[in-house]
């Protein structure tokens, strides 16, 4: 499709096509919330382990991720929101540039810096490398777009800067490409050139480090040689993690400059190629997520908060299971106590019911003793008193017998002395 007609109504220029309006919009929103949720996680593992805000390199990459948020909520309001103050669409572009720089920039810093302690032996404690380096990134950002806010309309080519060309004319295409393209292209540059001096040091390093290793085995035994001349995984690992930083620039910007040469040479506007300009623009969020996410500090962060998680649960749980113990053994032991009381109770009433059961049986016995003594003795007395009275009664019979004979014997004499008187 031909032409220099926009589907948006802001100051940032989008082709004239229903599908890629409705495109734009939902990939410029994606790309928004895949940058907040990155900054969020970065502030919770830095909310849990307080010692990873301490690392320059984090830092940087979660502001980036706030800004990156921040950046297309203003692509958003450039491409589809109407503005008509002069003034208004000058700070819309001239603050879209900078939050579209600003982030790749502060990844070329992240190479900068890691080249600075690996190669140079940069203190981490000093704060005057760090912060120059800081400055040329927000200084390469801020710098070239803020002739958004000063030169004049006409000598751009256009009436007004609330509407920019897609297909543009000479004099707009030399202020693009001499306050946006050159400066899009620096970060990646900058970044391929690090990177490939890291990979060198890396390369050269390990290659010294097995050497050195294999004479001080041959000469000299076992040692900690290797430790003293660096450590190469350590360094190829930090060489795969920072791949991120120089790839952001290089894929989410840079189709964008040959675009715009591509659409000013030829003079018309390739529909396909606008689709996948939206989409490398939209990942940009994703990179420099990624390269948060990869991060060893942040890797090491996370799986010590998870390990720490773990211990807490299990301590947890074995808490919960002692307690359970315990009042296991507790109810166990209330319940055996119970019993014991129980059985307690229960003998010292069998007790005292045979004590009573003996007690009585005694008394009654003892009665029944009384009684059959009482009645023995009775049946005895009576039967002492009938013996007595059969023995008086025989006595006086005997008694009287023996009178009775007395007095018989008496008469007798008495008659036989009156015959011999007479």
């Amino acid at each position: 499709m031909s032409g220099s007609k926009n589907a948006g109504n802001g100051p940032l220029p989008i082709a004239a096509d229903g599908s890629l309006f409705a495109f734009a919009l939902i990939v410029f929103i994606l790309s928004s919330w895949v940058s907040l949720v990155a900054f969020l996680y970065g502030m919770m593992v830095v909310y849990f382990q307080r010692r990873v805000w301490h690392s320059p390199i984090i830092r940087v990459v979660i502001v980036a991720q706030i800004i990156n948020s921040i950046r297309f909520v203003l692509r958003i309001i450039g491409t589809f929101v109407g503005l008509k103050a002069e003034f208004g669409c000058r700070m819309m572009l001239f603050f879209n540039n900078i939050f579209s720089m600003l982030p790749v920039n502060l990844c070329i810093y992240c190479v900068v810096y890691l080249q600075l302690v690996v190669i140079h032996k940069l203190s981490p404690d000093k704060r005057w490398p760090r912060a120059v380096a800081l400055t040329i990134a927000v200084v390469l950002s801020v710098g070239p777009t803020s002739m958004f806010l000063f030169l004049p309309a006409r000598l751009v080519g256009v009436t007004t800067f609330c509407h920019l060309h897609r297909i543009t004319n000479h004099q707009e295409y030399v202020f693009i490409m001499c306050t946006v393209a050159i400066w899009e292209y620096l970060p990646g540059v900058i970044g391929i050139i690090s990177v490939t001096i890291l990979g060198i040091h890396i390369i050269r390093t390990r290659r010294e480090t097995q050497r050195a290793l294999q004479v001080s085995l041959e000469h000299y035994g076992a040692s900690n040689i290797g430790t003293r001349e660096g450590n190469p995984d350590m360094l190829h690992r930090t060489m795969v993690n920072i791949l991120w930083f120089p790839i952001t620039p290089i894929i989410s910007l840079w189709l964008n400059i040959i675009l715009i040469s591509v659409s000013y040479y030829k003079q018309r506007t390739y529909l396909w190629l606008e689709y996948i300009n939206t989409l490398l623009l939209g990942l940009q969020s994703v990179l420099i997520g990624s390269a948060l996410v990869v991060n060893p500090t942040i890797r090491e962060a996370v799986a010590e908060c998870w390990a720490d998680r773990r211990r807490r649960e299990q301590l947890e749980k074995a808490a919960a299971r002692s307690s359970e113990t315990e009042r296991g053994e507790g109810r166990r032991i209330g319940s055996t106590g119970r019993q014991d009381s129980a059985y307690e109770s229960s003998l010292g009433s069998e007790t005292s019911l045979g004590s009573e059961t003996s007690l009585g049986s005694e008394n009654s016995l003892g009665s029944e003793t009384s009684l059959g003594f009482e009645t023995s003795l009775g049946s005895e007395t009576s039967l002492g008193s009938e013996t007595s009275l059969s023995s008086e009664t025989s006595l006086s019979s005997e008694t009287s017998s023996t009178v009775e004979s007395m007095t018989t014997w008496a008469a007798r004499a008495e008659c036989s002395g009156s015959a011999w008187r007479t």
